[in-house]
């Protein structure tokens, strides 16, 4: 999941995806917020009821509103790295912008986290924070290592349907193994070779397509569509009947369980949807990403508001909204936005990536 706008600006015919991606005032933090919120929705069925398949989308499709969320943020963030990668041409820039994006707000919403802890945790406090649950849990998320999907932090939200402490979190680490995966195909001239990036870009969605039946294979999938419209952005046009077409066939497939298939169309529509102009103020659409921040913190903040006993659903779902949105623009303004300043800091200059390595 990425939540950076660097892109690479090359002239370009007009309506492609690389001369409208080069113009800053898009609808990219407007998607990422909507997903997010897409996924807090989704997540409030087995937050108040244990289970997910009365959510309305998973009923009709097979797959939850978070599922879809998910998936579109791996493409955008496919399509937004790449792009960030080929611009600055250095391996060490590139993991250092992606370290400043990502770490600091985990961290905070760790000790938040941590914090909320002493409050509502069913065990006393000296045996809540003697628990090897508690610092694995930490440790395995603060450093984005965690192998278990949901883990659970002993006496934290214990009698809740799920005694998940934060449901959000597993998708990071193959967030940031797809970012490990860039620097290796840009190094090898993949990206400069269409020939070879192809031949490359084929292989890999044949192995998905053999590894279906893994998460990873997934979110590889969908990221590395996100790479290739990145690639091939001044090809690509901006065609609203091709983006409607895509959406038609993306639903018919879903509808057929056909998800291998899915990830091209979803990532064609998502990023019409990015790139088209819709007259949003640009306050609203481009000075303020909360996405990242109401992420990590609307899980915690739906098990809390459950525990307090606020189970009817949209009571929940209401409480929840306004208590992330609030969280999350406190992390933009105090933690995320000056974490990404230190990148003005430090020196610019582009490399070869082959010799950065």
């Amino acid at each position: 999941m990425n939540f950076d706008n660097n892109i690479f600006v090359k002239k370009t015919a007009l309506k492609t995806f690389e001369a409208h991606s080069n113009n800053r005032n898009n609808n990219l933090n407007i998607i990422r917020l909507t997903m997010a919120l897409a996924v807090l929705f989704s997540h409030t069925w087995p937050v108040l009821y244990g289970v997910e398949d009365t959510e309305p989308l998973k009923r009709i499709f097979g797959v939850t509103f978070g599922h879809v969320a998910v998936n579109v943020f791996f493409v955008i963030s496919g399509f937004l790295v790449s792009r960030s990668l080929w611009f600055n041409q250095n391996i060490l820039i590139f993991a250092r912008n992606r370290v400043l994006r990502i770490y600091p707000a985990l961290w905070i919403c760790l000790v938040v986290m941590t914090l909320l802890s002493l409050f509502i945790s069913t065990i006393p406090m000296d045996v809540f924070f003697t628990n090897r649950s508690f610092y694995a849990y930490m440790f395995r998320h603060g450093s984005l290592l965690n192998k278990e999907m949901n883990p659970v932090i002993e006496g934290l939200f214990t009698y809740n349907p799920i005694p998940f402490a934060n449901a959000s979190l597993w998708t990071l680490p193959r967030e940031m193994m797809m970012y490990a995966t860039l620097p290796i195909v840009f190094a090898t001239d993949f990206m400069k070779k269409n020939k070879v990036f192809l031949v490359l870009f084929v292989a890999i969605n044949i192995a998905c397509f053999w590894l279906n039946h893994k998460a990873s294979a997934r979110f590889v999938s969908y990221f590395y569509w996100g790479v290739f419209f990145a690639k091939f952005a001044g090809q690509v046009p901006l065609n609203r009947y091709l983006a409607i077409g895509s959406a038609i066939i993306f639903m018919v497939l879903l509808r057929l369980q056909y998800h291998i298939l899915l990830a091209p169309f979803l990532a064609y529509t998502t990023l019409f949807v990015a790139f088209t102009p819709f007259g949003l103020p640009v306050w609203f659409s481009q000075k303020t990403d909360i996405s990242y921040g109401t992420y990590l913190y609307a899980f915690p903040v739906q098990q809390t508001v459950f525990l307090l006993g606020l189970t009817r659903f949209g009571l929940h779902l209401l409480v929840s909204v306004v208590v992330t949105l609030f969280l999350a623009t406190l992390s933009w303004h105090f933690i995320e936005k000056p974490a990404l300043a230190l990148k003005k800091g430090w020196p610019q200059k582009r490399t070869s990536l082959r010799n950065t390595l």
